[in-house]
């Protein structure tokens, strides 16, 4: 048997595929998720929605907080993932490969009126910025893949990283609670770390310093960082101050899970993730737990499902992100 490993997200997007009519997709014997040909209303409000994307059938999918309600927004041929809310809740800013290429879509939090933003294929993992008006995101047009900025509506492109070494990737930019600040995961230094950086891409500075894969990071709302790492031999969350200092691990070490994509809820009481075999075995499902680690509850287990967002919604209060 062969150990599953994460892999950042551009090197998994290809092969995405299916649409949908009026039917009701399997998820298991003795589960369905309902699909309605008009796409449902979704109410807005106290960060009570989770958007995520099904491996199985590559489509964007929304629920409540608690795991029920789940209802179909995409139906395209190609599929979408990492989905990001904006931050009042009501637009989701996704990748798809719908064209042919990666590119990134915005839509509705109900699925309509969805707007390509990027045309240059090779786009990935976006991420709005506090106020809603510029999203972060990836694009591979060199050697390594770099980090971008853009207006929400898709204006004012600009390279904020830039590697020359071939493979040097920088991925999943994330903007602190107060937009001065991204980090990101980055392999210019050989191994996978954390990066914190402003947010016109001045004055980056690594946060972790080890030989293992760290990655997926995100602030909470108070402008702690979570993140993924491999470092006690299987993939786990893991908490630090913005300046690296105070590494906690949230999950635990001795159960044969691996764990992935952490995202917090606009309250930062709750986080929701990815869970997954350490052997390859079963689905990957959408796990929620305390901020502090405990009390870990399975949302869905069955759709193979990834990539969480929780709608914000609300107002995040100036965070000192800087040592």
């Amino acid at each position: 048997m062969s150990k599953r490993i994460m892999k950042p997200f551009h090197s998994l997007f290809p092969l995405l595929l299916l649409g949908c009519v009026t039917v009701s997709i399997a998820r298991g014997a003795d589960e369905t998720v309902k699909t309605a040909l008009k796409p449902k209303t979704v109410p807005l409000g106290a960060g009570g929605k989770i958007a995520f994307q099904s491996e199985r059938t590559y489509q964007l999918f929304v629920m409540n907080a608690n795991g029920t309600a789940k209802t179909k927004l995409t139906s395209n041929r190609f599929g979408n993932d990492s989905p990001c809310f904006s931050p009042d809740g009501k637009k989701i800013v996704v990748t798809s490969g719908r064209n042919g290429n990666s590119d990134i879509y915005v839509m509705n939090a109900d699925g309509t009126s969805q707007k390509q933003l990027t045309f240059a294929a090779n786009t990935y993992t976006p991420c709005f910025s506090p106020d809603g008006k510029k999203i972060a995101f990836v694009s591979i047009s060199g050697p390594a893949a770099t980090i971008h900025v853009m207006n929400a509506d898709g204006t004012s492109k600009k390279q904020l990283t830039h590697s020359k070494a071939e493979d040097a990737d920088d991925l999943e930019p994330r903007f602190s609670p107060d937009g001065k600040k991204i980090v990101f995961a980055s392999k210019r230094d050989g191994h996978l770390e954390i990066y914190l950086m402003n947010a016109d891409g001045t004055s980056p500075q690594r946060l972790t310093k080890n030989d293992s894969s760290n990655q997926s990071p995100c602030f909470s709302p108070d402008g702690k960082i979570v993140f993924v790492s491999d470092r006690d031999g299987s993939q786990k969350i893991y908490q630090m101050n913005a300046d690296g200092t105070n590494l906690i691990r949230l999950t635990k070490q001795e159960n044969n899970l691996n764990y992935s994509a952490p995202c917090f809820s606009p309250d930062g009481k709750k986080i929701a993730f990815n869970s997954f075999d350490a052997w390859g075995k079963g689905d990957l499902k959408i796990c929620v737990m305390k901020a502090d680690g405990t009390g870990l509850t399975s949302l869905v287990n069955s759709e193979h499902a990834q990539s969480p967002t929780w709608a914000l919604g609300f107002v995040p209060a100036p965070v000192k992100t800087t040592p």
